[in-house]
């Protein structure tokens, strides 16, 4: 359970960077009356990028440091919220 496990880390990524596409996309596209539906889609997918820049901050994504600060960086920018004061 407390092992790094890049594939699982990885994995997170591009799961919530697919859901994140898919609900910008469904939010262009969405008729009015389905736009709630691709909101909620759409904050899912952003708070998968929240827990792992939670996970990048207690550095418990990789082994590697930096690659852990700038998967960090990179998965809070959708949320308009630096990386940096979370993680000091």
């Amino acid at each position: 359970v407390f092992e790094i496990d890049d594939t699982k880390a990885w994995k997170s990524v591009l799961i919530s960077a697919t859901s994140y596409a898919l609900g910008l996309f469904m939010i262009s596209k969405s008729p009015w009356y389905l736009l709630p539906l691709a909101w909620a889609w759409t904050g899912t997918a952003v708070t998968g990028f929240f827990v792992i820049g939670h996970d990048c901050a207690h550095k418990s994504f990789s082994k590697n440091k930096l690659l852990e600060d700038i998967v960090g960086t990179l998965s809070f920018l959708p949320l308009i919220y630096p990386y940096e004061p979370w993680h000091f």
